[in-house]
């Protein structure tokens, strides 16, 4: 009776350190997508190099994981990312509105930044302005441009959100703005690209102040 116990005691000692090995230890390395872990131990013995490998089943969860109960192997898990194309903007152009300045030329400028996230979409940051003797109209705004192309030259479409104000002919506004943009991109296989680009903005007011005109920009 004392010896089948002893067995049974050395039988579980053993299943629970091959199960131990199964579900894999947090240090050890795992093989990503073949759904096996394999280690290999080297000792000296007698002069002798002697190698042990082992293979067992990578350590497994239901569901998602609690609060302590992070692997140190998923610990940098969703550190990795895509690294976007971080781009600059300037551009320039002729301005023209029908109830801003005096229904004259404005000397549109605008500053930015684009990153280039995927293959057909950007996003974007631009401060805008538009400028002359008898008003000026400016915008800071937040979107996103889709290209059509993934090649050298592309055309977009894109939509901004923002914040606006306008001054001029007897108005002067500050109120939420949108910007549609409609263009060709050029060099997009370059750092230093160029934009050509047709643009509308307009204020969420009862006088419907609005600019439109063409800007030629450089993304560096």
């Amino acid at each position: 009776m004392r010896k089948l116990i002893l067995s049974i005691l050395l039988a579980t000692q053993f299943l629970g350190i091959n199960q131990s090995f199964a579900e894999g230890e947090a240090d050890e390395e795992i093989q990503p997508g073949t759904g096996t872990i394999t280690t290999t131990t080297t000792e000296e013995k007698d002069g002798k190099k002697i190698e042990t490998t082992k293979t067992g089943k990578v350590k497994t969860r239901k569901g998602e994981p609690r609060v302590g109960q992070i692997d140190e192997s998923e610990a940098g898990k969703y550190k990795t990312r895509y690294k976007a194309l971080n781009l600059s903007s300037f551009g320039f152009g002729p301005i023209y509105s029908k109830n801003i300045g005096d229904a004259k030329v404005l000397y549109g400028l605008s500053v930015g930044k684009i990153w280039d996230l995927r293959e057909h979409w950007n996003l974007k940051l631009d401060f805008s302005g538009a400028f002359n003797s008898k008003g000026s109209f400016m915008t800071g705004a937040l979107g996103v441009h889709y290209l059509f192309n993934d090649t050298d030259i592309s055309p977009f479409v894109g939509g901004l959100f923002g914040y606006g104000y306008a001054n001029g002919n007897d108005s002067d506004k500050g109120a939420f703005s949108s910007t549609a943009e409609a263009g060709v991109r050029f060099f997009r296989l370059s750092e230093t690209q160029l934009e050509i680009a047709g643009t509308y903005s307009t204020l969420f007011v009862e006088e419907n102040l609005s600019i439109y005109g063409v800007q030629i920009r450089i993304l560096y």
